[in-house]
């Protein structure tokens, strides 16, 4: 334990004295490309299957528990198998090897889904397979994660992930669509339906692989060497930014789940919702997200990723609060609308987060620990969703009705409890007005508060004059 903390404070004096840039302008703008045009593969190929494997479950005659598992085990299993991954990427010469054939294995096993209806227990095959096809991914994330953050400078990450985000939105939007078209065309025989959308998220997801043979090869920092441990960032959560930030998520997905896998189980199975009105309702979440993307990259590079996760994280509860209170699809296709808004600038402003909290030598580790934990909180939130659903008894509305209204409150209660803990981490100007000298408190991830001074010319007496500010030199070297 004290041999991985030297190793640890080591690193983060390395990541104090800055990393290596990555090759050329040009190259890491054909990179960044390349890596967009990938994601946007990868999120086709999620369009297709993601919202569409409960329905699919229950086509093939699950139950709600296995349900609730097929949801959120595979990827907590995933999560524990990720902590293998620098154990994994020893095995290939380049990142760029190891993604591309741990993403080609993800590809490959949308495939024996077409055979799943055929068996005995087709459920647990179901879920067997899903689990798999989430590993692989899950082995490729902490990697891509190092990668992008290689080729991506701190000043421009807002507006990259915000792009990212905004395309790899309208493909998630798109194949929804295009899934939901395909379903409502097979409604008398919904099994081949499945089959020609497991078919198309095994080509998008190959395709995204072969781009990862198309990009260079950035430099990379030497691993740490020192074996992921998610109990020790968990135990000592308080001491650093990364802890502090993972307990806070932790907690409020908990929250978040606790009902969130049984949306699909309420709109389909309760509420009698067609293929065509489920979809709609994915789809209003996905357009208002990629939409205000672009918006939410803009505010996390100007008032930081803390104040937008916040602000976001305060308006999800409002979302299962609607759902415990009516049925009316006009409204809940309202609210989908203002769920998407909300959880863009969520998701957008964690990734952004996690960057900024790991240190660049120790990040693929930082990340499997991170990821572990995160997944625990969502298979524990699902797993007590679950058995809450069987405890409110047999009128099956209201018992979704509940669970709704308790992950609203306890989303509301995290997100307070955490306000103040979560400190900003990157670089943010915080103008003080009214004097001669404005100045201005730089926040730098790992390093603290520096104080920087700018000159300020004041309007003339008949007529504003425009401002001149000089920056200190410390403010844009120190990036």
């Amino acid at each position: 334990m004290g041999h991985g903390a030297e190793k640890r404070r080591g690193a983060a004096q390395e990541e104090r004295a800055g990393a290596p840039e990555p090759t050329t302008p040009k190259e890491l703008e054909r990179n960044q490309r390349l890596t967009i045009a990938e994601e946007s593969l990868n999120a086709a190929s999620t369009g297709l299957t993601a919202n569409f494997i409960t329905p699919f479950a229950l086509a093939l005659g699950s139950s709600s528990t296995l349900i609730a598992a097929i949801t959120t085990l595979p990827s907590l299993i995933a999560a524990f198998a990720q902590l293998g991954v620098q154990r994994a990427r020893s095995w290939f010469a380049t990142r760029r090897r190891h993604m591309f054939v741990f993403s080609l294995l993800q590809a490959i096993m949308w495939l024996p889904l077409l055979a799943v209806p055929a068996l005995a227990h087709p459920g647990l095959w179901l879920l067997g397979i899903v689990t798999l096809n989430t590993v692989f991914g899950f082995l490729v994330n902490p990697v891509l994660s190092g990668f992008t953050a290689d080729i991506v400078p701190d000043e421009q990450r807002g507006r990259f992930f915000g792009l990212r985000n905004t395309l790899t939105g309208i493909s998630t939007f798109l194949t929804t669509l295009l899934a939901g078209f395909v379903l409502a065309l097979t409604t008398r025989s919904p099994l081949s339906g499945f089959a020609i959308l497991f078919s198309l998220a095994f080509a998008a997801r190959a395709a995204s692989a072969y781009l990862f043979t198309r990009m260079g090869a950035p430099p990379e920092a030497p691993a740490d060497g020192a074996t992921p441990e998610p109990h020790e960032l968990l135990m000592h959560a308080n001491r650093t930014p990364l802890g502090k930030f993972t307990l806070f998520l932790t907690l409020f997905l908990i929250a978040v789940n606790i009902a969130s896998p049984f949306f699909s189980v309420y709109e389909l199975s309760v509420l009698g919702f067609s293929y065509a009105q489920y979809t709609a309702i994915m789809c209003m979440g996905l357009v208002t997200g990629f939409v205000t993307m672009s918006l939410w990259g803009r505010y996390v590079d100007r008032i930081g990723s803390r104040t937008v996760l916040v602000t976001c994280g305060l308006l999800t509860p409002v979302i299962p609060l609607v759902w415990a209170m009516t049925s009316d699809f006009r409204i809940l296709l309202a609210t989908e609308a203002l769920s998407g808004i909300a959880w863009a600038g969520f998701n957008l402003s964690v990734t952004t987060y996690l960057i900024d909290a790991t240190e660049r030598r120790e990040r693929t580790r930082q990340v499997a620990e991170y990821t572990v934990l995160v997944q625990i909180a969502v298979f524990a939130g699902a797993m007590a969703g679950g058995g809450l659903l069987g405890h409110y008894g047999k009128d099956a509305a209201q018992s979704f009705v509940n669970l709704f209204f308790l992950s609203a409150a306890l989303r509301f209660i995290v997100v307070l409890a955490f306000y103040q803990t979560i400190k900003e981490l990157r670089l943010v100007e915080v103008p003080v007005r009214g004097r001669l000298f404005r100045g201005f408190v730089l926040v730098r991830p790992h390093m603290g508060a520096m104080q920087s001074t700018a000159v300020e010319s004041f309007p003339a007496r008949a007529k504003a004059a425009p401002q001149a500010r000089a920056r200190d030199a410390r403010g844009r070297g120190a990036r």
